[in-house]
């Protein structure tokens, strides 16, 4: 009973059991008990048991050395990981979860790089000095409670998803873990989901947390399977700062009716909210291939569209994949996916009402004013995983820190150049190219402990520098949540 780890080499058999029954992948992390059935035994031992063991703990590692080959020279790298996982089920109605890992971060130095730029480590947050290297606790749990068929009500400190793909538009797992309450309503085909979150807005002031300003979200995602073959989603989410000019506001109970769409709630509220919407479409075309896509719309002017002036505020973004299990072959799976959104979207007037946490973008880890082609092919066979990943991307950063083309979004929009002229890449066109080769063996199911060895090619380069990164490394890793360093 609980969560399914939201880790992509324990969803993807989730997903190919729903592509071949017909049925809703879009809402993550998937439940164990709505799928408990249609999975054998073996990936359950991946989950909550749900037998008379109510209570479990479990050792966590995430443990990691290479060798780090950059224009720069050479360098060892080391990611040292380790701690505790506790889970308890009464009555397979109550259930309890906790994760908690102390982490050592020494990395190759595009990663180095970004933790001394950002002050966080890539999708898990905040770090400490610890010595030449960087320290960060990773903590994640939730109390989870089946009221009954219908209705599942979450209390937890962790990550949520919207989406088929590989990325998400909507909300992905990019950023560090956050407070949350989530209802789940299930009814016939539909299931709606009402999450209510509290992120922070650290950017400028990392070292100092007296200066952290709090933000809350409060998003719908209505998800329906039309038929066996196509499911639509639908998604809005409100972002507001905790402290208004008055320092009161706090949590806005008008965004807490679950069913109202919050759109007309900020306009009568006359209120300056960051409001964004959108869509997500999957269409099994067969049991073994699925096309989806999604659409996110921060804002826009239909008429300044049809005009094609390239207006600062039409702000939205766009998705289109495909992924395909046993092409061809039992165990190869293939997944191919086009991620674009235009300038300036997700960022706000106010940067504490941006769509991000912890200095990290809530949908993609680019934030804005780029495209992304995401490509994987991945071959599974007993307990042997060989998978490869390939990553193009162009995107458009500052090369001047008072003025805004709209990458970055936690420059406020009104530091932009031009009202009209924006396009995709605009700024200091950067970029990307990261391949990551890697061979993993399943040496413990339950907890999906993994030896792992990989070989990371990533090349960046810009009309003002050039970076380029081999990267050879071996590791053993309790893979239950994904760790994105491909940017």
């Amino acid at each position: 009973m609980g969560n399914v780890p939201m880790h992509r080499y324990i969803e993807k058999e989730y997903v190919k059991t729903l592509v071949k029954d017909g049925g809703t992948s879009s809402i993550r992390p998937f439940i164990y008990e709505d799928y408990a059935d249609s999975l054998n035994a073996d990936y359950n031992l991946f989950l909550s048991e749900t037998d008379s063991r109510n209570a479990r703990l479990k050792l966590l590692t995430d443990i990691e050395s290479g060798l780090d080959r950059s224009i720069n020279g050479n360098t060892a790298a080391i990611h040292g990981g380790l701690g505790f996982g506790a889970e308890y089920n009464l009555k397979n109605r109550l259930s309890f979860s906790l994760d908690a890992v102390a982490n050592y971060l020494d990395g190759p130095s595009y990663v180095d790089s970004s933790i001394a730029e950002e002050h966080i480590a890539p999708s898990f947050g905040r770090v400490v000095d610890v010595g030449s290297a960087y320290g960060h606790l990773q903590m994640q749990g939730y109390i989870h409670y089946k009221a009954n068929k219908f209705f599942t009500f979450q209390l937890g400190n962790g990550k949520n998803f919207f989406g088929d793909g590989y990325r998400s538009l909507l909300l992905s797992d990019v950023a560090n873990n956050y407070p949350y309450f989530k209802i789940r309503t299930k009814v016939w085909k539909i299931s709606y989901v009402n999450l209510f979150a509290r992120q922070r807005h650290i950017y400028g002031v990392e070292d100092n947390p007296s200066l952290f300003k709090g933000k809350y979200t409060a998003t719908h995602y209505l998800d329906w399977d039309l038929s066996k073959v196509v499911n639509i989603g639908l998604f809005e989410s409100i972002v507001w700062q905790a402290q208004d000019t008055l320092l009161n506001r706090g949590f806005d109970f008008n965004y807490a009716n679950p069913i109202i769409f919050y759109r007309p709630v900020e306009y009568q509220q006359g209120s300056a909210d960051n409001a964004i919407m959108g869509l997500n479409v999957s269409v099994n075309i067969c049991e073994k291939i699925k096309v989806y896509g999604q659409l996110v719309i921060d804002e826009f002017l239909l008429s300044e569209i049809r005009a094609d002036s390239g207006w600062w505020a039409n702000k939205y973004g766009g998705q289109i994949g495909v992924k395909s299990y046993d092409f061809l072959l039992e165990g190869l799976d293939l997944q191919s996916e086009l991620n674009a959104v235009r300038p300036y979207t997700f960022s706000h007037g106010s940067p504490v009402q941006n769509y991000a946490h912890d200095n990290s973008s809530l949908s993609n880890p680019l934030g804005s004013n780029f495209w992304e082609w995401v490509n994987f092919i991945r071959f599974t066979k007993d307990k042997w995983i060989f998978e490869e990943q390939l990553v193009l991307a162009s995107h458009g950063q500052d090369s001047i820190p008072s003025i805004s083309y709209g990458g970055n979004i936690f420059q406020p929009y009104s530091n932009r150049p031009n009202d009209y002229g924006n396009f995709i890449g605009q700024g200091l066109r950067t970029n990307l190219v990261y391949s990551h080769l890697r061979i993993s063996y399943l040496v413990l199911p339950k907890t999906n402990l993994r030896a792992e060895l990989g070989y990371v090619f990533r090349q960046e380069r810009s009309g003002l520098e050039f970076e380029s990164n081999h990267y050879v490394y071996i590791g053993l890793k309790t893979n239950l949540w994904n760790r994105y360093n491909d940017f």
